[in-house]
């Protein structure tokens, strides 16, 4: 890789782990309450250690809104706009000659990659525009929703006690959060698209359901763009194992 595209690589590795982060704060916390609702004995597993349960949604609550921060904040040293900043700043690393490159990762090029290659997106000018109203959006909804709740409660400490902490984020529009979470991963997904494989950066719709999504193998070890999902179902198998409710658990498939 030259300079340019490793710099890009590293933003947007950055990118990708913060957005999983948020991903998996909010669908954990959001999990363990609707379990908590759904089943009585799980209630009342965490009403058994609800000291624990308090500490563990509190610290969901604070990691997702400090993770949004970083991920927004412009000034922040890796918010959303530098990593399309530096794509729109140095296009040279979308183009199909350092593609081919990075396809081939130090080897010979492989029969089907002279076609692949030709094939390939390359993003111009209002694809980058198209980017920036995208994010000018997301961030739209994390200033007029979240950000002073992040300056208010963990940037300058105005408020520490967990109730009230508790009591805030409660005010906070969760369809619109889970929305949002969701977005990011999608950006990501697109990002990551146009710049390993030459893809138009599309950004699809992904389920934001806080709801079991029971095609998905939880604990597979490959990487997916699915994190919120899989948090959901780990989560729920926690809490059913901890309650005695062995029966009827999904389990993963067998390896």
């Amino acid at each position: 890789m030259t300079d340019d595209e490793a710099t890009f690589s590293a933003e947007l590795e950055t990118f990708r782990q913060a957005a999983e982060e948020a991903s998996q704060f909010l669908y954990a916390y959001l999990a363990i309450h609707r379990l908590a609702k759904a089943r009585r004995r799980v209630l009342k597993e965490m009403q058994r250690n609800s000291l624990f349960w308090l500490t563990v949604t509190a610290s969901l609550q604070t990691s997702l809104i400090v993770t949004l921060g970083r991920i927004f904040d412009q000034k922040s040293k890796h918010n959303l706009d530098r990593v399309v900043g530096l794509g729109q700043r140095r296009q040279s690393v979308f183009s199909r000659a350092a593609l081919a490159t990075r396809k081939r990762g130090g080897g010979n090029a492989a029969p089907w990659l002279q076609a692949y290659i030709r094939d390939a997106y390359v993003p111009d000018a209002a694809d980058f525009r198209a980017m920036r109203k995208r994010v000018a959006g997301l961030r739209r909804v994390y200033e007029k929703s979240y950000r002073a709740l992040r300056q208010r409660v963990f940037a300058h400490r105005e408020t520490t006690d967990v109730a009230e902490v508790a009591q805030l984020f409660a005010l906070t529009n969760v369809e619109e959060l889970k929305r949002l979470v969701a977005s990011l991963l999608a950006f990501h997904e697109a990002l990551w698209g146009l710049f390993w494989d030459g893809r138009r950066p599309a950004i699809r719709r992904l389920r934001y359901s806080a709801r079991p999504a029971r095609d998905l193998d939880a604990w597979s070890q490959v990487t997916t763009a699915r994190p919120h999902e899989r948090i959901v179902l780990q989560a729920e198998d926690v809490l059913k194992r901890a309650s005695g409710l062995t029966r009827g658990i999904w389990t993963p498939p067998s390896s």
